[in-house]
């Protein structure tokens, strides 16, 4: 079955750019509280509404430029796989 093309609105493109600028915001928020939970410490923090539990962990990741040096760019490429993303750039136009 033939997949239907999506008609975009004028309307979706503005709540589009309206979302993406409310979660902008909402990062920046959140990125000020995290902070401040990250300088208070490990611990459960509540209100009347919920609970917060903040705990501290570690993690470690490949450094892939090292790796890369190590085995050779062309095996490196040949264990490699490409995923499709969509990017979204937001233009103001009034």
């Amino acid at each position: 079955m033939a997949k239907s093309k999506v008609v975009i609105t004028e309307d979706m493109v503005n709540e589009l750019v309206t979302v993406r600028e409310q979660l902008r915001a909402l990062t920046a928020r959140e990125k000020e509280l995290k902070e401040g939970f990250r300088e208070a410490g490990a611990g459960t923090y509540s209100s009347r509404l919920a609970a917060v539990e903040i705990s501290f962990s570690s993690q470690t990741r490949l450094d892939t430029d090292k790796v890369r040096a190590h085995l050779g760019a062309d095996l490196c490429k040949e264990l490699s796989k490409t995923s499709e993303q969509m990017n979204i750039k937001t233009m103001e136009l009034a």
